[in-house]
């Protein structure tokens, strides 16, 4: 084995031994102390901010199995459970019934269901659990079926007045398959860019005893290192402004409404920071500083007082920003929206559960008494307020805020770390503002019975 590859061995697997990358919780963030309400928004006309070098940037590389994995176990073991029951009892209201030929009926023998199910999964004409989560059908209208990754763009060229544009982070080699699929639905009017995670970021996994696992050919196992890998693609994107999220969050037809009055009313208040913050900057005041932080919440009073005693108000001005939405907790508090200590010094930053040290009494107490997550729902600006330039985010991360994960692989558990996560240790040196959005602009699919 090559000394450089034993080096990064040795040096992830200091990692996982290693509690530097802990986060101690202050307090969670909440309305009016990190968090700006969404009826305390000054609505304006957001026509201007929508000509802005604009693009939506959606991480996609994730296939559909998960969706599916009770079906899985029901096609290995043949009984059925109450999720099995659910999906057959609503066969008919899934987007890809008519497909299947089959009645519409209350319930389905065991064998007849094995059969839809084989036919889901393994029919080259479905194949749900190997395509792209984006290929899957979401929605139908009529006799059309619309795919997550359409969606998506139908909504970017409805949003994005000029030039619309839209980047996929994808699975290497279906590139052209995906961008086939995309404008078979809205054609032309739209840039389509595709990128792929970088496999030189692949973690180096381990087994219990630290020893590094090897795959079927003798070589070491590797897996991706988490979203935070693809913190690299989005400093490629070549725009000023990027609207970040997920695949699977997209809404359909009267309900995508209250997602574009977001992305409008975020991107005012990305813009009316930016220009207030500059006001400030330029005129080297922080009587006009205090003013915007009281509006936006960006900075702890620490943080605050440290660039007061620097006289170095213009360092903010050099930061990447992003507008966050948030979304109110409707079941257990999980990653989001926190105030944080670091050296003694608070700071606003969006955590993720598996960060948190739920041993420890203080740390839980923290966490079940927070009141919003993160939907990730972003508007990034990446260029410089004092020199107009694009700024290089890899230099904006906290290398220290990797994620040290367990995963099952062939029926033993490995270990590994993630890079630090894209909107977490990945975004952790920027000027960061959160702003709440209505719950219905978040509509997840996790599986398969999240369509009904």
């Amino acid at each position: 084995m090559a000394k450089g590859i034993e080096a990064i061995i040795e040096s992830e697997k200091a990692k996982l031994k290693s509690t530097r990358n802990s986060v101690t919780l202050t307090s969670p963030c909440a309305l009016n102390d990190g968090i700006i309400a969404w009826d305390d928004l000054k609505m304006l006309s957001s026509d201007e901010s929508m000509n802005n070098d604009v693009s939506f940037f959606v991480p996609a590389s994730g296939a559909g199995s998960r969706m599916f994995t009770f079906l899985y176990e029901f096609q290995q073991t043949g009984s059925s459970n109450e999720q099995v029951d659910r999906f057959f009892q609503n066969l008919s209201a899934f987007p890809f019934f008519a497909a299947f030929n089959v009645d519409s009926k209350e319930d389905y023998a065991t064998e007849e269901r094995l059969r839809i199910v084989d036919q889901l999964l393994n029919d080259p004409n479905f194949q749900f659990g190997e395509r792209p989560k984006g290929m899957i059908p979401f929605f139908l209208e009529g006799n059309e079926t619309f795919t997550p990754f359409q969606l998506q763009a139908k909504q970017a060229l409805e949003l994005l007045n000029d030039q619309p544009r839209i980047h996929f982070t994808v699975k290497s080699g279906l590139e052209k398959a995906i961008e086939e699929h995309i404008r078979s639905s809205v054609g032309e009017n739209i840039a389509l860019d595709f990128s792929c995670q970088d496999p030189d970021t692949d973690a180096f996994c381990f087994d219990e005893n630290g020893i590094v696992v090897v795959d079927s050919n003798g070589h070491p196992l590797r897996r991706p290192a988490g979203h935070g890998a693809l913190l690299a693609n989005l400093n490629q994107v070549d725009s000023d402004i990027v609207l970040i999220k997920n695949i699977d969050n997209v809404q359909f037809g009267e309900k995508a409404k209250t997602s574009f009055e977001c992305w409008n009313q975020m991107l005012v208040v990305l813009d009316e920071f930016n220009s207030s913050l500059k006001e400030a900057i330029n005129s080297n005041s922080f009587e006009m500083l205090a003013s915007v932080n009281e509006r936006f919440m960006f900075l702890s009073s620490a943080e605050f007082d440290r660039i007061q005693n620097t006289n170095n108000i213009t360092s903010l001005g050099d930061r990447p920003t992003r507008v966050c939405g948030m979304v109110v907790n409707q079941g257990k508090p999980g990653g989001g929206p926190f105030w944080i200590d670091e050296n003694g010094v608070e700071s606003k930053q969006i955590i993720e559960k598996s960060q948190i040290n739920i041993k420890d009494d203080r740390q839980m107490r923290i966490l079940e008494a927070s009141t919003h997550f993160n939907p990730v729902f972003i508007a990034a600006f990446k260029q410089s307020l004092n020199t107009g330039e694009r700024l290089d985010l890899m230099k904006f991360t906290n290398e220290d805020l990797y994620l040290n994960v367990a995963k099952p692989n062939n029926g033993e558990m490995v270990y590994y770390s993630e890079l630090p996560g894209l909107w977490n240790g990945g975004m952790h040196n920027w000027n960061t503002i959160f702003v709440e959005i209505p719950v219905e602009a978040f509509t997840p699919v996790k599986t398969v019975l999240d369509l009904l």
